[in-house]
């Protein structure tokens, strides 16, 4: 869990981008609760609420992840325009 809290949320923190943080947080929370209540229904184990944190962990990650590779991609070009300005990546 301290792997997926680092610098990316730390970053979105210091730009007071709250709205991106909540909705991270909350996809987390229902990919979590899905995989959660699937998995339980499918293995009957205490190893659902694992899968569900797994789940969750990885997609916190990946968004992570994805914002890191856009805001690099967008930052090399002069004047960032389309996907870049969607996303709210541009510098």
């Amino acid at each position: 869990m301290a792997l997926a809290n680092s610098l990316g949320v730390i970053l979105l923190q210091r730009e007071m981008r709250f709205d991106v943080l909540a909705l991270l947080n909350l996809t987390v929370a229902i990919v979590s609760f899905i995989v959660s209540v699937v998995a339980g229904y499918v293995f009957r184990s205490v190893w659902a609420f694992v899968a569900g944190e797994l789940a969750g962990t990885l997609r916190r990650l990946s968004f992570l992840i994805a914002r890191t590779h856009i805001a690099h991609a967008c930052s090399i070009r002069p004047k960032p325009q389309g996907l870049c300005f969607i996303l709210g990546a541009a510098m």
